[in-house]
């Protein structure tokens, strides 16, 4: 389980706020949600996991600041391995201006919280704040080498889209490992914040020219729905 939470946490790692539009690609009304199910799989030479769970963004609240119409963004995942689960929830007040196509989230938050379930939630000190964990990455900015992928079909347990498509990647060298993330994300209008799914495809290299792990991390969007209620404090 905590490995294939690390694999998260190794993504968020490697991007910084201009890496990639990830899962903000326009606003909708407040109260939305798009709930997505999660899969990541990972091979460490012989040793392969795989964890599935879910992913869900919701618009939990409006509110002014300095003038500025911005709304509270919360996601919460669940991570499951065998008997095990993890559960982390993090939401963050963002300008409206900068939740869409372009822009990042993240970057320009003003405050935010994170918690577990039975704890008591903590505010978030800034973008770079580690209780953020892999929020971090899906909340960021656009790609630096984004390409357009041809229109395609995608059937979901919400229905069938005709989506556009973006894909890119990074690479970056961190302790003497070059990792590659590839990202496919698969776009609608229909969809509440834009994204059908998304798709990471990562391998990290040692110096020696050995793969040291690769896998994937999966999203593909099965609920969606209004009058979203924020499962931590101060939403207004």
């Amino acid at each position: 389980m905590r490995h294939c939470w690390l694999v998260l946490l190794a993504i968020v790692a490697l991007l910084s706020p201009v890496a990639a539009d990830c899962l903000v690609y326009r606003l909708p009304e407040d109260g939305s949600f798009a709930r997505f199910d999660l899969e990541i799989k990972e091979q460490r030479g012989d040793d392969s996991k795989t964890a599935t769970g879910s992913f869900t963004m919701s618009s939990v609240g409006a509110k002014e600041v300095d003038g500025k119409k911005c709304r509270w963004i919360e996601i919460k995942m669940i991570i499951k391995q065998g008997e095990r689960e993890q559960v982390q929830i993090v939401k963050v007040l963002t300008p409206e201006e900068h939740l869409k196509a372009g822009s990042s989230a993240i970057e320009h938050m003003i405050k935010g919280w994170a918690g577990r379930p039975g704890k008591e939630a903590r505010a978030v000190e800034g973008s770079k704040d580690r209780r953020l964990g892999p929020v971090s990455a899906f909340l960021c900015g656009p790609f630096m080498n984004a390409k357009k992928l041809p229109a395609m079909e995608i059937d979901t347990k919400v229905g069938k889209f005709t989506c556009t498509g973006v894909t890119g990647s990074i690479k970056i060298e961190q302790d003497k490992t070059v990792v590659e993330v590839v990202f496919d994300n698969r776009l609608s209008d229909k969809a509440p914040f834009g994204v059908v799914s998304s798709n990471m495809k990562y391998k990290a290299t040692r110096a020696d020219g050995e793969t040291r792990d690769q896998g994937t991390v999966s999203l593909k969007l099965v609920e969606v729905g209004k009058n979203a209620k924020s499962d931590l404090p101060d939403s207004q």
